[in-house]
């Protein structure tokens, strides 16, 4: 597992909105998945595509999980590899952990720190229309404050609001070059 569901459910204890696994061979797992979770109870009522994802939806009594599927190795590598420091959480078989280990980046005190209260570091560059996407996402939907320092024209052109702007120097680092 990894991201939005660690940085949500298990560490915020907040509802989730999907599962988002990295699996080598999508195909092959996704039949395995769906096997076990339907000898849960748990009924894949639809699949489709999802960006990079593939997305099993699965229904329990009267509660819906979606559950994303992405092979790692089909995906461009866009340094440093995810887009914040609180999307940067995996789980494994050792437990949590940084799902891009980069001594550069925010260290996984830090961003459960941040993550807790409800801050992050954005490490993408900007402008871009997919990092304005995941920008507005956190802070106009999600209410997030940006650690990072954001341009003042990309603060007007997304509206973002201004007292969820705390840039602090440390956090002002070109990330995306990691």
């Amino acid at each position: 597992m990894c991201a939005g569901i660690l940085r949500d459910w298990l560490i915020r204890g907040e509802t989730a909105n999907d599962v988002d696994t990295l699996v080598d061979d999508v195909q092959k797992k996704k039949e395995k998945i769906k096997t076990v979770l339907e000898s849960h109870g748990l009924k894949c009522v639809e699949e489709k595509a999802k960006g990079a994802a593939h997305t099993l939806c699965f229904k329990f009594q009267e509660h819906k999980l979606e559950m994303d599927l992405v092979d790692p190795k089909t995906q461009p590598k866009t340094p440093p590899g995810v887009d914040c420091d609180v999307g940067n959480f995996a789980f494994d078989k050792g437990g949590l952990k940084m799902k891009v280990d980069n001594s550069k980046l925010v260290s996984l005190s830090k961003a459960i720190k941040h993550c807790q209260s409800k801050k992050f570091v954005f490490y993408r560059q900007l402008p871009s229309a997919s990092e304005e996407r995941r920008l507005t996402k956190y802070m106009r939907d999600r209410g997030w404050t940006c650690k990072s320092p954001i341009p003042d024209e990309i603060v007007q052109k997304l509206q973002l609001p201004s007292e969820l702007l705390k840039p602090k120097a440390k956090y002002t680092k070109p990330w995306w070059t990691y």
